[in-house]
């Protein structure tokens, strides 16, 4: 768990998004926290999202076609449902060698998202 100069809306959301496997965005952050804490602002937990995402606590996933949502920062890849939209972790080895392939630019970090059709939604369509 990271250590940062705590408050307790700033361990709220630490907390929720440590112990899910959901990719929340931030309205859900916000709706699940306000559950537990009926005097957190919306502004609060936006605000707090906007720093802990800034400061590498967590991560904000940029999906295109969707929400930005948010996930532990650690290393890994995404898929998205092409029909529900869930978004998965991915069990695959992150590559560090990508950031190497564009020479021209320094590059921090990337984001890789599949397209796929879940379990749950191929079984749906037989």
């Amino acid at each position: 768990m990271f250590k940062i100069r705590e408050t307790k809306q700033k361990q709220l959301i630490i907390d929720l998004i440590e112990n899910s496997k959901n990719h929340y965005t931030a309205e859900e952050i916000f709706n699940i926290i306000r559950k537990k804490n009926s005097n957190i602002s919306r502004a609060t937990v936006f605000r707090n999202l906007k720093r802990l995402s800034e400061n590498g606590i967590i991560k904000k996933l940029e999906l295109s076609g969707s929400a930005d949502r948010y996930d532990v920062f650690n290393p890994h890849y995404h898929a998205k449902c092409i029909y529900c939209k869930k978004i998965i972790d991915l069990k695959i080895p992150y590559n560090v060698e990508l950031n190497n392939i564009v020479s021209s630019h320094q590059v921090i970090d990337h984001d890789l998202v599949f397209k796929i059709v879940c379990d749950k939604c191929k079984k749906k369509e037989g």
